[in-house]
């Protein structure tokens, strides 16, 4: 994403444990493989991070990385399937390209140039009449 990043989240629930990587940088973990009630808290409700500090201008990569525990009837698959569930949001600040900037500054140059260009006129007129009035009178 273009600009810069101003704010983002994630929130995330897993049956039984995820990890979240953003740009390759450790953000945070939910639930666990080996003690059933941090896996079963896990799977109850969202949880949420702050993934702000680890995003860049440009590109992002979000990993999250989900693993089930050996935990319920691990014998049949759909005894014990595994899942995580993630959304979140991020907010970036728009920054002009150089080229953009580039045009502005060339367009006021031109209309300093002009406007200079025409006042000058005006007076050098103003001027020229004035000397032609003060010619005239004896």
């Amino acid at each position: 994403m273009a600009g810069i990043p101003v704010a983002g989240s994630i929130a995330v629930s897993a049956d039984d444990f995820a990890a979240v990587y953003v740009n390759g940088q450790f953000a945070g973990q939910v639930g666990s493989v080996s003690v059933s009630s941090l896996a079963l808290a896990a799977q109850s409700s969202l949880t949420t991070f702050d993934i702000t500090s680890l995003l860049v201008q440009g590109q992002n990569t979000i990993k999250v990385l989900g693993q089930n525990g050996p935990f319920g009837d691990t014998s049949n698959y759909r005894g014990d399937p595994a899942g995580v569930v993630f959304g979140g949001s991020l907010e970036f600040q728009n920054v002009p390209e150089p080229t953009s900037l580039s045009l502005a500054g060339v367009a006021c140059v031109i209309l300093w140039a002009s406007f200079r260009r025409l006042t000058r006129q005006h007076y050098q007129k103003s001027w020229d009449a004035t000397r032609r009035a003060e010619a005239k009178q004896p």
